[in-house]
């Protein structure tokens, strides 16, 4: 029998996605986005281009372009 654990990704898959992400983040507009979401982001993407624990920092962009798109819907 098979157990149901999640496959751990790669290095490269993880930064592949975090790259995606940032990717994300380019469509949404920094400068209109309030002071404290601009902190957020600020420390989000910090963290995703040069944070040592590549895991952490590709949860935390995640969270946070996903927040950005339900606002951005929200707001439209």
């Amino acid at each position: 029998m098979h157990s149901m654990t999640e496959q751990v990704p790669s290095p490269e898959n993880v930064d592949s996605q975090i790259e995606q992400l940032l990717t994300q983040l380019d469509n949404f507009d920094f400068h209109s986005s309030p002071e404290e979401v601009q902190e957020e982001w600020y420390w989000a993407e910090t963290e995703a281009r040069v944070g040592e624990d590549r895991d952490q920092a590709l949860a935390r962009i995640r969270q946070f372009v996903d927040r950005l798109s339900k606002d951005t819907k929200r707001e439209g």
